[in-house]
């Protein structure tokens, strides 16, 4: 969360990366095949972990969550997120993981810029 917000703001904007973390992780679950519960939790099946370290990634890559927030929302330490977001960049190097991490994070981007635009004009 960004120090230089306090009060309301504050609890906004850690709300905010509460959701998008949630929905990050629910897109890395269902590309992975697993369900999103298992996501937040200790299981260490090869599939589960691939499915949290694409939802830290999508979460600070692709949605801007700071890695320390990102790491606390998926019940992990600073290093461990830096860590799984390294092996998921060092999968970039396959052309197809490239492309398709791609279009997931412009998804994500897109998503949040429509519903930020909604939210906005309800208020």
């Amino acid at each position: 969360m960004d120090s230089r917000l306090s009060g309301r703001a504050g609890e906004e904007a850690a709300s905010a990366d509460a959701s998008w973390a949630t929905l990050s992780g629910g897109v890395a679950a269902g590309v992975c095949g697993v369900p999103a519960a298992a996501i937040p939790g200790r299981n260490r099946a090869d599939a589960c972990q691939r499915a949290r370290r694409l939802g830290l990634h999508l979460s600070h890559v692709g949605l801007g969550v700071s890695m320390t927030r990102c790491a606390a929302l998926f019940g992990r330490h600073r290093a461990a997120a830096r860590r799984a977001c390294a092996r998921i960049e060092d999968g970039r190097e396959r052309l197809a993981w490239d492309c398709a991490l791609d279009r997931l994070e412009r998804a994500l981007r897109v998503w949040r810029a429509a519903f930020s635009q909604v939210v906005e004009a309800g208020q």
